[in-house]
């Protein structure tokens, strides 16, 4: 669904995704929000095949940061 002059939006809100800052907006989901950033793969197959992201429903806060890695043991 695109997005028109109609459609009303939530506050805009800074978020972290993968260290980069990002934009986002209130009641959108971290699955929206990501899309909307122009990410479109997230993880790949043991072939290394792009994959999208799984479901994520969460809704997006201000400052919130995003990992697409897990962590390590030294982070």
């Amino acid at each position: 669904m695109r997005i028109d002059a109609k459609t009303q939006r939530g506050q805009a809100v800074s978020i972290i995704v993968d260290g980069a800052p990002a934009q986002a907006f209130l009641g959108e989901s971290v699955a929206g929000a990501l899309l909307a950033s122009g990410r479109r793969a997230w993880r790949t197959t043991p072939q290394g095949e792009a994959r999208g992201m799984r479901a994520c429903q969460t809704l997006v806060a201000d400052g919130m940061v995003i990992s697409s890695r897990p962590p390590t043991a030294d982070s």
